[in-house]
């Protein structure tokens, strides 16, 4: 790690020494005017429970995000930096009684770095290595979420499709050899101590071709993180087909690798039960999944959308645990996203539906999520726009012969977005 910060400060220093500096700017503000919830509980009678039903006061919420970023290069384009720096604010109850000791509104902010903090080094077309902080994303999926928490009631992404490559304190090299061809790795250093056997936890490398419309990419992704010693990271597959200049459809699919079925049952339960918080690990990590993006402009409509299939890492049916049995548990999720734009104005909406099942042998629980956002847009001026809008979210959940519990969530955003 020290080797690799020393040369990361030769290359800065031989950067500042003649550089072209340029500095950006973005960010975006909310107010959740109203933020309510309403949640119901119904026991069965034959557990001797009550029914409860819980419907707390409405609250408000407000969020704002601001971004720079610096970023220089010498003349002759060869060494170069990137910085990104994220400063955030937030505040909840604005109008309420939720305060501190001093009667104040409850208010936190951050800053820190955001996306990349890095010195990379272009000695040719057909390579580049990079520093620090890095995103690499030559075969990141392309179809992303409409803009989450603020005009989005909550949709897949890039990575769910496929992931960016993102060390968050290693190296990457990137080779060009030929045109449409994409050869990456990556390792990061972000784990801290590591030995010899441990250097597939840290390292991920993947290859793609691009021949005219059609995309075809593969990659591993290691774990460095040491949730359990026989997870050896996943692999990911994808294609990206564009259908003209503005719309393109895109799909990914991922295998998580085990060495032992038994830790990888024993991933299952934790994920799903987190009987042991310990070793509970990410979704997107201990699962197979199948994603299907769409994308795409025309006119004056814009519109994104994605369906996809997710479930527990395991090839067996029936899992023991505590005398019971846990399924396979799948994961069904379908978003959209569409704007459509008028002469001073555009009206926008998203929706999600999600449902999962985790079923043991005496007992089947469901859930079911569905939500719906609609808002109005309007430009103040170039890259400046506010929006209003309404949104609401339902969930259901049923365990047979247990409880049922539905929750609904009514929010009215009200935000501007900004670049420059």
């Amino acid at each position: 790690m020290k080797k690799v910060a020393v040369f990361a400060a030769a290359l800065l220093a031989g950067t500042i020494v003649s550089a072209e500096i340029s500095v950006g700017a973005d960010g975006h503000g909310l107010v959740n005017i109203v933020d309510k919830d309403y949640t119901k509980t119904e026991y069965d009678s034959a557990l001797g429970m009550d029914d409860e039903t819980d419907s707390p006061d409405s609250v408000s919420s407000a969020e704002f995000v601001g971004a720079l970023h610096f970023s220089g290069n010498t003349e002759d384009e060869v060494l170069g930096f990137n910085l990104d720096l994220e400063y955030t604010v937030t505040g909840t109850d604005l109008f309420g009684t939720e305060t501190d000791d001093e009667g104040n509104t409850v208010v936190t902010s951050n800053l820190a770095l955001s996306d990349e903090a890095k010195v990379w080094w272009k000695p040719a077309d057909w390579f580049l290595g990079q520093v620090g902080m890095i995103e690499v994303d030559d075969l990141r999926g392309s179809v992303g979420d409409w803009g989450v928490g603020r005009r989005d009631v909550g949709s897949l992404d890039e990575d769910m499709i496929f992931d960016r490559f993102y060390p968050k304190a290693g190296l990457a090299l990137s080779f060009y050899p030929v045109e449409g061809l994409f050869v990456g790795a990556t390792f990061d250093t972000k784990s801290g101590e590591y030995d010899t056997e441990d250097f597939f936890k840290h390292f991920n490398a993947g290859i793609g071709y691009t021949l005219d419309a059609l995309q075809l990419k593969f990659a591993y992704f290691g774990e460095s993180e040491d949730y359990y010693e026989d997870y050896k990271g996943k692999l990911e597959f994808g294609v990206k087909y564009d259908i003209n200049e503005t719309n393109l459809v895109e799909l990914g699919v991922k295998v998580p690798l085990w060495t032992d079925d038994d830790s990888r049952l024993d991933a299952a339960i934790t994920q799903w039960l987190a009987d042991d918080p310990d070793k509970e690990i990410d979704y997107n990590t201990n699962s197979f999944q199948v994603v299907l993006g769409f994308q795409g402009e025309s006119d004056n409509l814009v519109y994104k959308a994605h369906a996809g299939y997710m479930g527990c890492a395991t090839s067996d049916d029936e899992i023991t645990f505590y005398g019971g049995k846990l399924g396979y548990n799948p994961t069904l999720t379908v978003d959209g996203g569409i704007e459509i734009g008028f002469e001073h104005f555009a009206l926008g909406a998203t929706a999600q539906y999600m449902f999962m099942n985790n079923s043991t042998v005496s007992k089947t629980m469901n859930l079911h999520f569905a939500a719906a956002e609609i808002y109005i847009k309007k430009d103040i001026v170039e890259d400046c726009f506010v929006f209003a809008g309404v949104a609401d979210e339902f969930s259901f959940t049923e365990k047979e012969d247990t409880f049922k519990q539905t929750t609904n969530k009514v929010r009215i955003p009200v935000g501007i977005e900004f670049a420059f």
